[in-house]
């Protein structure tokens, strides 16, 4: 079941100047999260996407929490963007957000990182794109061997897949229990997908920050049955979404919410201790320090690699309650 509490926009009406943060949020793993809002309050980011293709055969792994939870993490390509406007346009939105989000890492690194004015080519070290970059193995430079890339999760919690998944005709596909498909399996070089995404906001963890994305709910091409649908059925992409299926339970605020002055705190019962930007209390937490102009982000790779993990893959390794 997807969890569209607003109607999906399109790529090219996020104005990134509405982004806006929550408190900092410490996980029981040491990691990180910061909801994002776009707008003020409680305003998740939904988007519509253009139709994208799976690269290659292995386009989603799966990441077990436990049993029965875990996440699907999927890349697709971004290809054919100067003939295919779409995927230009959400392109050039991924970008505009990379952007924003190193920007506000420098403006709230204290908060953050606990760093004092780092520069923007520590930030810019640190900060995991959205927008994945073909690079030459060696030198690490752009090669364009192959087009930008993109990479989503699809969240499973306690047994059920937490996004409505659909064949090419709208037929809704069986994700859960015995007569399941293989979700894993059918992302394939070649499958078109096509996604109503929400942004999960920025995780730090391990030296490193990002932005992740979930889908709540996408088309693949596997035909089986029909309950419900959210997409725009325009050819030209210029209709409007007609969103046709969300939930009328009213979202928890303390977890993705962005406090006004004003407002007064919320109580909440078993969350972690928001992180106050005083230097006192961050001194009290022990998180890995930035170090301006030294090989720190490369020690952390190393060690992140000789624990057979790919730094990329750092938010998938985390538990999906986490990243909501």
């Amino acid at each position: 079941m997807s969890n569209i509490t607003a109607k999906p926009i399109k790529p090219q009406e996020v104005d990134v100047s509405k982004v806006r943060y929550s408190p900092v949020k410490s996980l029981p793993s040491g990691a990180k999260i910061i909801y994002l809002n776009h707008g003020e309050g409680i305003a998740p980011l939904f988007v519509q996407t253009p139709e994208f293709t799976v690269p290659f055969d292995n386009g989603a792994t799966y990441f077990a929490d436990n049993d029965g939870s875990g996440k699907y993490a999927i890349k697709v390509s971004m290809d054919n963007l100067e003939s295919n406007p779409a995927m230009k346009e959400f392109h050039d939105m991924l970008t505009r957000m990379d952007d924003k989000i190193m920007n506000d890492g420098i403006a709230n690194s204290l908060a953050w990182f606990k760093k004092k004015n780092p520069n923007a080519d520590v930030i810019k070290e640190l900060y995991t794109p959205m927008v994945k970059v073909s690079r030459d193995s060696e030198t690490g430079e752009p090669n364009g061997k192959w087009a930008d890339s993109f990479g989503f999760k699809i969240v499973k919690r306690e047994g059920k897949v937490q996004c409505d998944c659909y064949d090419s005709d709208k037929n809704v596909l069986t994700v859960d229990g015995d007569d399941a498909v293989d979700l894993e399996g059918m992302f394939k070089k070649g499958t078109k997908v096509k996604m109503i995404l929400k942004c999960n906001g920025l995780w730090i963890a391990s030296g490193k920050f990002g932005c992740t994305w979930r889908a709540e709910q996408i088309r693949i091409n596997a035909p089986v049955g029909f309950s419900g649908y959210a997409f725009s059925d325009s050819d030209d992409e210029d209709e409007g979404v007609a969103l046709t299926r969300t939930i009328s339970e009213k979202p928890k605020e303390p977890d993705n919410y962005v406090q006004s002055e004003e407002e007064e705190q919320p109580e909440e019962v078993d969350e972690p201790e928001e992180v106050e930007e005083s230097e006192e209390e961050e001194e009290e937490e022990e998180q890995p320090q930035i170090q301006e102009g030294s090989s720190y982000e490369i020690k952390a790779d190393m060690v992140i690699k000789a624990l057979g993990f790919d730094p990329e893959d750092l938010p998938n390794l985390f538990d999906s309650s986490e990243l909501q």
